[in-house]
Parts: C-alpha cells; sequence; structure tokens
C-alpha cells in the first residue's frame, strides 16, 4: 500500500520521477529531529528535576531546547549523508519514504499532536507569557505525543499491520 501523500506530496510512479525530492526528505528529516529533540530535553527533564516543584515549567522549557537544537542538528546530519550525492539518490530516497505506509501513517500523526500541543499551550497561557521556549516545548511535547498514539494506535490495536499486509 502506497500512502496517499506525506506533507502535501504525492508518490510518483516511478523513483526518477519524483518531484520535490530534497523538500520531502528535509521535511521529513526535520520533523522526526524535532521528535527526537524533544524526547531527549523531556528525558532529561524527568532524571534530573522530576521532584523540582517547577517541573512543569523545567520540562516544557527543556523540550522548548531540545526541539530548537535537534532541528539544525538533523539538517546538518542529513547535507553530510547526502553531500556529493546525485539527484537520483534524492529521487529514491524519498520515493521509498513516500511509498512506506507506515512512515505516512506515523508522520500524520506526529503533525496532529504537533498542533494539538501547540494549541493547547496557546490556549490556556496569557499571551504576555509566550515567551521562552514554552510553545516550543509543548509542540515538542505534542509530537511525542503524536508519536506515541501512532504506537498505540498501529502497533497495539492493529498489530503492525495493515489489511493488505495481513496475508504476508
Amino acid at each position: 500500500m502506497s500512502s496517499p501523500y506525506i506533507h502535501g506530496f504525492r508518490q510518483a510512479p516511478y523513483a526518477e520521477d519524483q518531484k520535490y525530492a530534497k523538500t520531502i526528505l528535509t521535511t521529513h528529516v526535520l520533523e522526526r529531529g524535532l521528535t527526537t529533540g524533544a524526547i531527549l530535553g523531556s528525558t532529561y527533564t524527568a532524571l534530573r528535576y522530576f521532584r523540582a516543584p517547577d517541573f512543569k515549567t523545567k520540562l516544557l522549557h527543556n523540550a522548548g531546547r531540545g526541539l530548537l537544537w535537534s532541528g539544525p542538528l538533523m539538517l546538518a546530519a542529513l547535507w553530510g549523508r547526502m553531500r556529493g550525492r546525485e539527484h537520483i539518490e534524492w529521487q529514491d530516497r524519498s520515493w521509498r519514504l513516500l511509498g512506506n505506509p507506515f512512515q505516512g501513517e506515523v508522520d500524520l500523526f506526529t503533525e496532529v499532536g504537533l498542533v494539538a500541543g501547540t494549541a493547547t499551550y496557546l490556549g490556556r497561557v496569557p499571551r504576555a507569557a509566550w515567551t521562552g521556549y514554552g510553545a516550543l516545548g509543548a509542540a515538542g511535547l505534542g509530537t511525542i505525543g503524536g508519536t506515541v498514539a501512532y504506537m498505540a494506535w498501529r502497533h497495539g490495536m492493529h498489530g503492525g499491520k495493515f489489511k493488505e499486509h495481513e496475508a504476508l
């Protein structure tokens, strides 16, 4: 099963026809990096400040810092990995990414989580308090929540399979 789209991009019939290959791969790596950074920042906070009275504030702050730092680091890693590669290699990786139904689904859940986390934060906090890393932290925690929801949905409720893969 081919995912209908990831980030609004459709999979071409053949890898060499895949349009926007660099944009697709860069967007994917950035999104995975944001979730990774939020997980690292949250884990650090949980291990170090779990019993602190301002734990929630520190959690938002460090999840936001992790999100902010991980994006550029992941983009640098992508640049290092793909530097000097032919355009067809970008197309092939993007084409395979778009053809992976699991990846399309986890990306969708992560994006919904990001929006939900940010909206929840911005809906609860007065406009004057939007400074710092709070909104970024809420977005990061939302991506974590979206990823966990995906794992529960696909791997918990559906056994990690799509209907057309059950016969395999």
